[in-house]
């Protein structure tokens, strides 16, 4: 029989040392990119400094089985999200019933639902159109009944028109 050929221990020691050093190179490298990519995701105030400097539009969304209901600052109530494009949303997302899970997949955008409790999330429609808002939570019977509620997206001028015309409806209802 012949013998197991075992190396002559010349130079194993620093290529061992050479690929240790560059993985580890590497995983740190991912690990602060990453990180770096968690810090822009979780920094609101970047998505509020815009060109035009707007502030955001601040949405309450209240989820309930089997709908969400959308509050606007002025009172406004409906039962689909219009928003303007290009401007920063603001939504403020509760239940009143069971948990539910608020997302339009579109606009990158998810938050949870949870009763008595306020959760936030933010994002910025770049392209007219119209979305699906979906719960994402098991929430009961009728939880595939809240799928296809409408999403819209304007122009700015549009949802102005829309917005100032919506206003003057809740004051006349209320009044």
């Amino acid at each position: 029989m012949g013998e197991i050929p075992t190396g002559s221990g010349k130079g194993g020691g620093k290529k061992l040392f050479v690929s240790f050093t560059i993985s580890a190179v590497i995983v740190l490298g991912l690990i602060v990119y990453a990180y770096s990519l968690f810090l822009y995701v979780e920094d609101t105030n970047q998505l509020y400094e815009g060109d035009e400097g707007e502030d955001p539009l601040e949405i309450q969304v209240v989820a309930e089985q089997f709908r969400f209901t959308y509050v606007y600052p002025d009172g406004t109530t409906t039962e689909e999200l219009r928003i303007p494009k290009d401007r920063p949303i603001l939504v403020n997302v509760t239940s009143q019933d069971v948990m539910h899970n608020f997302g339009v997949r579109e606009l990158r955008v998810k938050a949870d639902a949870i009763p008595n409790q306020y959760n936030e999330a933010w994002f910025q429609a770049e392209e007219t159109g119209t979305y699906e808002a979906i719960c994402y939570e098991l929430c009961g019977v009728g939880h595939s009944n809240m799928r296809g509620e409408e999403v819209i997206v304007m122009e700015p001028q549009e949802f102005n028109d829309w917005y100032d015309s919506s206003g003057a409806e809740a004051a006349e209802v209320s009044g």
